[in-house]
């Protein structure tokens, strides 16, 4: 019983920050609670208490099951648009005229806003909870680290500043519009935002 509540908030001893619902797994020690008390505590509803307890639990793992199952699917839905739209723009900026491996890459602005191209499911909207809050990988703060480690992208990155003034970068459309990738002083600039 002393050591009870350290069971059941065990991660926020184990982590210090970003803490979300599918971590907090040692809730289900209030379960375990009760079956202890059931077994210590000889009263009249004892019986009660058990089957009471059991259908709790059983109830809790199903909604357990289901949430978490939901979660995931929602996670390979946005893994697998993601790796789509970021395969198809390796392809176009390894497609630029005069493109050479090794070639310096810049992109302008944070991150690719989301066009109509990009297939959001709405069937999703419910889930917000940490880390599945995503609803595409597309415009995400970690995208490019995203490229990298499902797409196998990794080229040298250029300097955006340098092309913040340039003429022809300012004319350029946003991606994914024809002319929204060029190679501008041996580098490939990819104008993701004004």
């Amino acid at each position: 019983v002393l050591v009870f509540p350290l069971c059941a908030n065990i991660i926020y001893v184990m982590c210090d920050s970003n803490i979300h619902s599918l971590m907090v797994y040692g809730e289900v020690m209030i379960f375990v609670l009760l079956i202890y008390l059931c077994s210590v505590l000889k009263i009249k509803w004892d019986k009660i208490l058990k089957a009471v307890t059991i259908c709790i639990i059983t109830f809790v793992i199903i909604l357990y099951c289901r949430y978490a199952n939901v979660c995931y699917l929602k996670a390979d839905y946005v893994q697998k648009a993601g790796i789509s739209y970021f395969d198809r723009m390796i392809t176009r900026i390894e497609s630029a005229e005069g493109y050479e491996a090794g070639m310096p890459v810049v992109f302008i602005g944070e991150a690719p806003e989301i066009d109509k191209s990009v297939f959001l499911y709405n069937e999703f909207d419910e889930i917000h909870l940490l880390p599945y809050q995503f609803d595409t990988m597309v415009n995400n703060y970690n995208w490019q680290a995203f490229m990298k480690s499902n797409c196998g992208f990794n080229p040298p990155r250029g300097d955006a500043a340098m092309f913040a003034d340039n003429e022809e970068v300012i004319a350029m459309p946003m991606y994914p519009s024809d002319g929204s990738i060029q190679i501008i002083s041996d580098c490939v600039v990819v104008k993701l935002q004004q």
